[in-house]
């Protein structure tokens, strides 16, 4: 009876490491590019700055159901007005019942074609979420804010100083144009 038992506990916990591994290089199989990164810069009058960021993925292997950006408070007074939608659908602003930790949205809860805003003492990050898409599809996403305090007197000179595409991709962009329209 003893060996009986110690065998359904070996294989109960061999079975949650095989379950644990597969979702890990499940995870890991998620391949992307951007075949674009367009930002469109907007100096107003007032020294903010609204931003358009128009992203068109290609999704290339593995299953995504949510997109995301993190953007820098450095040099800001803050951002406000976001948006997210695609050319043809727009998504809704939608905050989660859930108590939301930073940098942790696999938990937060899902609902398609809406978008959250979360905010610490450095950056904010938005996050969207869509129907799931798979390995060949290709989607265009538009992200608006406006950014406050971005333009700063430097003596007799205005400043922008301001990171249009951050540096760390875990994935490629293949094309980017950058677009800057003064008041």
């Amino acid at each position: 009876m003893r060996k009986t038992s110690r065998l359904v506990i070996i294989l109960f916990f061999a079975t949650i490491l095989i379950v644990v591994l597969a979702e890990s290089v499940k995870a890991q199989n998620k391949t992307l590019v951007w075949e674009r990164h367009d930002v469109e810069l907007t100096i107003n009058s007032d020294g903010t700055m609204d931003v358009k960021e128009i992203q068109q993925i290609r999704f290339l292997t593995g299953s995504f159901t949510e997109g995301y950006v993190y953007r820098l408070k450095q040099n800001t007074d803050g951002m406000s007005d976001f948006k997210v939608y695609e050319p043809n659908k727009r998504y809704e602003h939608w905050a989660s019942e859930k108590d939301y930790s930073y940098g942790v949205h696999e938990n937060a809860e899902k609902k398609d074609y809406s978008y959250q805003v979360h905010e610490d003492a450095e950056k904010y990050e938005i996050v969207w979420n869509f129907p799931r898409l798979y390995s060949g599809n290709i989607r265009t996403y538009i992200l608006e804010y406006t950014v406050a305090g971005v333009v700063r007197q430097d003596g007799s000179k205005d400043v922008l100083d301001w990171i249009a595409i951050p540096e760390d991709h875990a994935f490629p962009i293949n094309n980017s144009t950058i677009t800057i329209t003064l008041p």
